[in-house]
């Protein structure tokens, strides 16, 4: 069982989860003329990497702090906590598998990894494990319902083929086997902006341009959030 405390009273609904890689994934509306539409909130899904709940320092405030039968760590997290008061948090959130890949494939479609292709870590020696083409992920659903969607940080559910955009016929690295792959358009299930990596810290825009910087994720999705600079004006 686990417990959904609503701390928001914004259009944006926030999900804070603690599980896994930190990626970042946040959908916006299109502009819209249907009225059962027009209401629909923002949603953005944070998931960090080998963060444990205890480690979020808001578990040890009043209105968090009843809600659950442990002490939370004495971490320091301001940002973290800020963004909790404005959001929807569940006190336990568990994934019946905590694996890099798999995990995201569960999330991604809402299926267990041996009915959403990733039953296992990708990487370019295993062919068996790579997100089904014909898999109905959460992107295509709000994409379908008129969100434009977008995708920041590590996604790791592809198995690795030689279709690097700037080296054709070549893997995007040359580690053996290879574990980095590129996403082509096609296969990003309703993400209309993307900035994304398989598992280096090589990432891939919209466009076939690589950047290795491990800062531009969080720039590029502040960027793509704000009304003054986005994209999608």
């Amino acid at each position: 069982m686990y417990k959904q405390l609503n701390h928001s009273n914004h259009e944006t609904a926030y999900l804070l989860g603690s599980i896994l890689l930190f990626s970042f994934q946040g959908c916006k509306e299109k502009p819209v003329t249907s009225p059962n539409l027009s209401s629909t909130p923002n949603v953005i899904y944070v998931f960090p990497d080998q963060m444990r709940n205890h480690a979020m320092g808001f578990w040890r405030e009043a209105g968090f702090r009843e809600a659950v039968n442990f002490e939370g760590d004495p971490v320091h997290t301001p940002n973290l906590d800020r963004f909790a008061k404005e959001s929807v948090v569940l006190t336990s959130a568990m994934s019946n598998c905590p694996l890099s890949s798999p995990h995201r494939g569960i999330l991604l479609t809402g299926m267990y990894p041996e009915h959403s292709g990733v039953p296992l870590n990708c990487n370019a020696n295993r062919p068996i494990s790579s997100l089904r083409e014909d898999a109905t992920c959460i992107s295509d659903v709000f994409s379908q319902a008129g969100y434009n969607c977008a995708y920041i940080g590590k996604l790791h559910v592809d198995c690795p083929t030689p279709n690097d955009p700037e080296r054709p016929g070549k893997y995007v690295e040359d580690r053996v086997p290879a574990w980095d792959a590129y996403t082509p358009a096609e296969r990003r299930h309703g993400f209309d902006y993307w900035y994304s990596y398989g598992r280096s810290t090589r990432f891939w825009r919209s466009r076939p341009c690589s950047c290795s910087a491990m800062k531009w994720p969080t720039i590029s999705a502040k960027t793509w959030i704000s009304p003054e600079t986005s994209p999608r004006a």
